[in-house]
């Protein structure tokens, strides 16, 4: 664009309504000749610049960055010379000295004979706009750097606003769709036919719960690849508008096949693993019976050993579980249940527990079966269970950091006396408190014995 030697005045009366408007439009606006140089700058426009209304001797070709201006030039010639629209960015140099990027849209402007008469148009700035764009740029090239090195991981949105679920490339490749068909938006029964029937009802249940309630949804599926089943997990989080109808529902997707495959072989070592303990207990406990009928005069002492021997490997096998047992694995409660079975129901009598239901290390279940089998056992033979009374085992977490047990047992009779000595079975009680970090104490009460308890609930399991 050529400037003028001499200033340009407005081609618009000062005292029209349109120019005062104009004058005062919160925007940059100016007017071009049909020789392409600039006649008038609004006041916004004169304001970037730092310009006279009389636009005296400025130039704003020498505001334009050089970078910008063989571009803009091509632009702007093309325009002219066929008098059509044209629109263009380009770096401009403030009147503060900043360099700001102005978005140029333009159109021509003719007489009323049809006469071309030059250009009208706006600048915008769009400095910031344009950062914060390259910024989300920057953004998704790293997102999409991460997803390609995490290898599986798909990204997938569904719109409340034409019901559509999009996903990028991975998301695509994962359940077998067309990528681009994904990109435009697919409906949600495509995706769900991609799903094995086995897992399509629970996945669209666990669906439809996140989309009427909101916040985090979680599932874990298969696929149909044309092969094998391949294991995915999904996950995202479900917003609600206003009107509680969910608003937005974005997550990743992300193929877990090789877990799951992991997860198996490790289920059969540890099958493996818990079928070779039973056995070597079960070793044990005949070489303790072959042991007992070698020495007659010791079957007490080896019934004992036999019965502690069971309840240690009820305490592994509450570790290491069979098929059943499975949805009891690890926890207090369950171990317990399984303790006090033989013991229960013998003479009329049960173990009662009460109390929160724990996980448990190997340490801790080991220790605790010790003490339960010892405490029943003696019971059994001397005390609640052997006299058709009763035996509650009450368990309280104190404080959040420590876990109280507290083994009452009530004698009908009432006549329970403290034994004369302490036998091998309390100090098998003290072993295995002392092993826990525990406090223990006995109380011996006419209506039966009082044992108490109390572990620091780090203590019961793996840290």
């Amino acid at each position: 664009m050529t400037e003028p030697d001499s200033p340009h005045r407005p081609p618009i009366d000062e005292n029209d309504a349109r120019f005062i408007i104009v004058e005062a439009t919160p925007a940059m606006l100016w007017l071009g000749d049909e020789q392409g140089n600039c006649v008038y700058l609004n006041r916004e426009q004169r304001e970037f610049w730092g310009v006279r209304p009389d636009l005296g001797d400025f130039s704003w070709d020498r505001t334009l960055h050089p970078d910008d201006a063989a571009r803009l030039w091509s632009v702007q010639a093309n325009a002219m010379q066929r008098h059509i629209p044209f629109e263009t960015e380009a770096r401009y140099r403030r009147a503060d000295g900043v360099w700001r990027i102005l978005h140029t849209s333009a159109r021509p402007r003719s007489s009323a004979d049809g006469t071309f008469l030059g250009m009208v148009g706006q600048n915008r700035d769009v400095t910031e706009q344009r950062a914060a764009e390259e910024k989300l740029k920057r953004t998704a090239e790293q997102l999409n750097l991460a997803l390609d090195a995490a290898q599986g991981v798909g990204t997938w949105q569904w719109n409340a606003s034409d019901g559509l679920l999009q996903g990028d490339r991975r998301f695509g490749e994962t359940f077998g769709i067309d990528p681009d068909q994904v990109a435009k938006g697919i409906p949600f029964k495509r995706v769900l036919r991609s799903i094995l029937r086995a897992d399509r009802d629970a996945f669209a249940r666990q669906m439809k719960s996140a989309m009427a309630q909101g916040g985090v949804y979680r599932s874990e599926f298969r696929v149909d690849s044309g092969g094998t089943p391949r294991w995915l997990l999904a996950t995202g989080s479900c917003e609600l508008g206003p009107d509680g109808r969910p608003a937005q529902f974005a997550g990743v997707v992300l193929d877990i096949s090789e877990h799951k495959a992991r997860e198996a072989r490790l289920d059969l070592l540890a099958r493996e693993l818990a079928h070779r303990i039973k056995n070597i207990f079960a070793v044990l406990g005949g070489m303790a019976r072959l042991s007992a009928r070698d020495a007659p005069e010791s079957g007490e002492a080896f019934e004992s050993f036999q019965g502690r021997l069971a309840a240690m490997a009820a305490a592994y096998a509450q570790i290491i579980p069979t098929d059943e047992q499975m949805n009891q694995a690890g926890t207090m409660l369950s171990l317990l249940d399984r303790l006090f079975a033989p013991f229960n129901g013998a003479r009329g009598a049960d173990v009662v527990v009460s109390g929160p239901d724990l996980p448990l290390s190997t340490k801790a279940a080991a220790n605790l079966a010790l003490i339960f089998h010892e405490l029943a056992t003696n019971a059994a033979k001397y005390g609640a269970l052997a006299n058709s009374g009763a035996v509650r085992l009450t368990i309280e977490q104190v404080e959040g950091a420590q876990v109280s047990f507290a083994w009452e047992e009530e004698v009908p009779a009432r006549n329970v006396v403290a034994p004369a000595a302490l036998g091998f079975g309390s100090r098998v009680l003290e072993l295995a408190s002392t092993n826990l970090r525990a406090r223990a104490r006995a109380i011996w009460r006419p209506e039966g014995l009082l044992w108490q308890m109390v572990v620091p609930v780090a203590n019961l399991s793996d840290p």
